[in-house]
């Protein structure tokens, strides 16, 4: 990569303040893995071990969207909304021993929520995705453009994370 000279220090302004983003990501996907991990075990009787094994690894490889789904759709339920027994019956058919959980919470908060994880998954994405092309960090320009974003993304996951 050929840049301008002058540029150098902003790019690792920007390599810091990047660092910075993604660290606060994965800190907010292992948030979100401890509290869905428990969340369903499925297993044959006498097996504990090897079901619960199953579902950590699931959750260990899970990318944030994954996970963002698995806490909105199935560990929170909105309140007087219908249960979905289909893990349940589907563990049942196995002749499996099955164990739930789940919070109820209000629809606001379940909305809210929501738009807070989807705000930072968006923001996530553009940084491990798209920055590169967004920002070429070739002239002194494009680097001062890409640590703007920087600084607006770590007040927009200041923002949205605290509320998770």
């Amino acid at each position: 990569m050929s840049h301008d000279p002058k540029s150098q220090p902003l790019i690792t302004d920007i390599q810091c303040a990047l660092g910075r983003a993604l660290l606060r990501c994965q800190h907010l996907e292992r948030v979100l893995k401890a509290l869905v991990v428990g969340r369903f075990i499925s297993t044959a009787p006498g097996d504990m071990a090897a079901g619960t094994s199953k579902r950590q690894e699931l959750v260990k490889g899970s990318p944030l969207g994954w996970l963002k789904e698995e806490l909105l759709s199935k560990y929170l339920r909105i309140e007087g909304s219908a249960e979905d027994d289909s893990e349940l019956d589907k563990a049942e058919a196995k002749g499996h021993l099955a164990f739930r959980f789940n919070i109820q919470v209000p629809h606001e908060m379940h909305t809210a929520l929501s738009h807070d994880l989807s705000v930072v998954h968006q923001r996530r994405n553009q940084l491990v995705h798209h920055f590169l092309e967004k920002f070429d960090l070739q002239t002194t320009e494009s680097c001062e453009a890409a640590l703007k974003y920087l600084d607006e993304t770590h007040q927009l996951f200041d923002a949205h994370i605290s509320k998770v």
